[in-house]
């Protein structure tokens, strides 16, 4: 589920850099440039990843007014991944090797030549393979320097953060449930060990 839809997980992070001065006119610029290439639809890659509207990921172009809203930026990280069934690469393959080895006259080819062949299968396949599309939703709130992101996954986190830096050139920290609570008593760790539990009945 989406962090915008009534019921989501999602993972807090924090600014680890400073926000540049009149950020929202290079903000603007940055996220476009990072937005999801809809070009790519037919590629050959196994995973391409960007920014898109949040109720609309499937337009080609962002709307800059519903992404900056008010003290907030709302964004959704779309991600396609292809993939190839490896008992289909692995067909394909050996009759791509066969035709290579009867043009060529020779028996065998070197293992180069095999490795070579296998990925221009690959590119084929992955070229009419249709992509899984999964959606992030990313609540940036500017003023906290908080960012809220509805993917609890590490590996998705990670990508995230590599594609948030990028656009916005600020890293990202997680902020763990630890954190969380030892922030609420004024950023002091030891606190957490001398809470006690209360009977509240």
């Amino acid at each position: 589920m989406g962090i915008l839809s009534s019921s989501s997980s999602y993972t807090r992070f924090r600014l680890s850099g400073e926000m540049p001065d009149s950020y929202e006119a290079l903000f603007r610029l940055q996220i476009g440039r990072n937005a999801f290439d809809h070009s790519e639809g037919a590629s050959d890659k196994e995973r391409i990843s960007g920014w898109v509207d949040p109720a609309r990921p499937f337009d080609d172009s962002l709307d800059m007014d519903s992404v900056f809203v008010g003290d907030y930026i709302v964004l959704s990280m779309r991600v396609d991944k292809r993939t190839v069934p490896p008992r289909l690469l692995k067909h394909h393959a050996m009759q791509e090797e066969a035709r290579a080895r009867a043009e060529s006259g020779r028996e065998r080819l070197s293992r180069r030549e095999r490795l070579e062949l296998k990925e221009l299968v690959k590119s084929r396949l992955l070229l009419r393979a249709l992509p899984t599309i999964n959606t992030y939703d990313m609540v940036w709130d500017i003023h906290k320097e908080t960012i809220y992101f509805s993917s609890t996954a590490e590996k998705i986190g990670d990508e995230f953060s590599g594609l948030f830096e990028e656009t916005f050139g600020i890293p990202l920290s997680r902020r763990y449930t630890y954190d969380i609570f030892a922030e609420m008593f004024g950023g002091d760790p030891s606190a957490l060990e001398r809470i006690a539990p209360a009977l509240l009945a």
